[in-house]
């Protein structure tokens, strides 16, 4: 896969989680970014989404209703307000802008993506594994 996910650092995630912490006795919300890059010349993407998932291969079946936990998305280089959050569902997909074009791909532009993680109050402490983004694209041969 050409597409890939870097932190805040523009280190390359490779599979490793976005790390959150949270107050579980009071609960709340962590904010944080990330970024999509595409590293491949020869191709673009197009029909991107992004959506936060719960990997049931960790724990049994929970899903985000049930749980109470959060996660929700938004694209942008700001990170968003309160209000712009209260838009979003949690677990809503993302769709992103296309990585390039049929002319040419785009392997300099880091697409950014805000990360909202929340947490319930009265949790007990646990590192929780199993909140991923599953990420689905249409990709594409580059016209040379």
């Amino acid at each position: 896969m050409a597409l890939i996910f870097l932190d805040e650092s523009m280190n390359e995630l490779n599979g490793k989680p976005i790390r959150t912490m949270h107050n579980g006795s009071t609960g709340g919300a962590n904010e944080s970014m990330f970024f999509v890059r595409n590293r491949r010349e020869d191709v673009f993407y197009r029909n991107i989404f992004l959506t936060p998932v719960f990997d049931n291969d960790y724990y049994e079946y929970e899903d985000f209703e049930i749980s109470k936990w959060s996660v929700k998305l938004h694209y942008g280089t700001v990170q968003p307000s309160e209000d712009e959050w209260d838009q979003i569902e949690s677990g809503q997909y993302l769709k992103m802008p296309d990585i390039g074009t049929i002319e040419g791909s785009d392997t300099f532009t880091n697409y950014p993506i805000w990360v909202r993680t929340y947490c319930p109050g009265l949790t007990p402490s646990q590192i929780k594994k199993n909140i991923g983004i599953q990420l689905e694209y249409k990709e594409e041969k580059v016209r040379v």
